[in-house]
């Protein structure tokens, strides 16, 4: 009897175990870097809610959008979330999941094209975005092109688990060992009240 109590008992501990295993999506990390060395890395989640093939900005499908500009000197510039994008008139992003690539031949605005930063009517900021199959990275306030070219890569992240992980599995492990703790008071119980 003691041997299948342990039994089930394991056999709960490993699928809670398992059950508690908590995978993130996976990331995309960004990167850009133009011909006079000004740089852009930055990352993107989403979920593929249309199951096209294809990540929208338009569509909302993106669940987080983070970048950051740097100069030459690697001084940064500036950083913006999606929040912050969204805010903005010309955030365009378009990503073709089963090439991994960034469409980036199209206007700013166009589905083949991309616009990241900020609104270019602003009081001060970067955009980095397509024209005429070139890409420009442009301080807004001064609507001065700072660095052209180069190509807007991704890099799908592997999924990873979550920090808090740990935490959950102990939480498993420590309710598997109450619930032993009271299967054997109440067999003690039972014995001694039938003896």
């Amino acid at each position: 009897m003691k041997t299948q109590m342990i039994k089930k008992l394991s056999t709960i501990g490993i699928l809670g175990w398992i059950a508690s295993l908590s995978f993130t999506a996976p990331a995309t990390a960004l990167s850009w870097t133009g011909d006079a060395n000004y740089y852009l890395t930055g990352s993107f989640s989403f979920n593929n809610i249309n199951l096209d093939d294809f990540v929208r900005s338009s569509d909302n499908e993106l669940t987080s959008f983070q970048v950051s500009f740097y100069d030459n000197k690697n001084n940064l510039l500036d950083s913006y979330n999606l929040t912050q994008l969204l805010v903005e008139q010309n955030f365009n992003f378009n990503y073709q999941i089963s090439t991994a690539q960034i469409l980036q031949t199209g206007a700013a605005n166009a589905l083949d094209g991309f616009s990241i930063g900020k609104n270019p009517n602003g009081a001060s900021g970067y955009v980095l975005e397509t024209s005429g199959g070139a890409i420009y990275l442009t301080d807004v306030a001064n609507n001065f092109p700072l660095d052209n070219n180069g190509t807007l890569t991704a890099t799908t992240v592997p999924f990873h688990i979550n920090s808090n992980l740990h935490l959950t599995v102990f939480g498993c492990f420590w309710v598997i060992n109450i619930m032993y703790r009271k299967k054997l008071l109440t067999r003690k119980n039972n014995t001694s009240i039938d003896q």
